[in-house]
């Protein structure tokens, strides 16, 4: 548990903190359990199935929602930033919708601008853990961003998706289509580097596909 996932210094250094101040300004880190390695935002819907109601014992279920307007409005922003002619005010408004109900804040797209454009890029490799930070490099695949402007938008497009879908896998395919470097450190062994160009990003194909003779996707030497 100390040694993969969104442990303690992720949480707290790339995660949690951003323009609404300190984590503790978020409103879903106040059902926060864990405050040592892992972490659980409070949007898993949970119900419990009674197997004895007199005795009040049964089983509780989690049911994570994989359909959910958060995602949905994200995507509506990053669209609008992603088209030729970006459309700033409309993503904004799909931001503030966002960080209305996370924080109960609104902000001016110069003020994401500046947020942004202001904060450091966290290395690909760390010496300690204070190195950690919340923007990261972006190497978009097949695609471009029209100016300055729009990338710092888009950093924060990407930070509200990684609070918002935490647990839920889908920071892949971010580190996928913006070519994100991660780094994953290891106790007592070398870091593991997954470069812009590295040939593991493309998941490799079943071994019973590749056993029928289809050629498997290649991989770094």
């Amino acid at each position: 548990g100390r040694r993969y996932g969104n442990a303690q210094p992720i949480m707290t250094s790339e995660i949690l903190p951003g323009p609404w101040g300190a984590a503790g300004s978020l409103y879903m880190t106040n059902g926060i359990w864990g405050f040592e390695q892992k972490y659980s935002l409070p949007k898993i819907i949970g119900y419990f199935e009674y197997t004895d109601k007199t005795a009040g014992i049964g089983f509780l279920h989690m049911v994570n929602p994989v359909f959910t307007t958060d995602e949905l409005v994200l995507c509506r922003a990053e669209a609008s930033l992603l088209k030729d002619a970006p459309d700033i005010d409309r993503a904004m408004a799909d931001i503030n919708v966002l960080l209305n109900s996370m924080a109960g804040i609104t902000k001016t797209s110069e003020e994401i601008v500046t947020y942004y454009k202001n904060l450091r890029f966290m290395p690909t490799t760390l010496k300690s853990d204070s190195e950690r930070a919340i923007k990261k490099r972006l190497n978009p695949q097949g695609f471009t961003f029209a100016d300055e402007n729009v990338e710092n938008m888009i950093q924060c497009v990407l930070h509200l998706r990684r609070v918002l879908t935490v647990h839920e896998g889908l920071r892949w395919n971010d580190i996928k289509r913006y070519g994100i470097e991660v780094t994953h450190t290891r106790d007592g062994l070398p870091d593991e580097v997954l470069t812009v160009d590295d040939r593991r990003r493309a998941i490799q194909l079943p071994q019973e596909v590749i056993t029928a003779g289809l050629q498997p996707n290649p991989r770094n030497k």
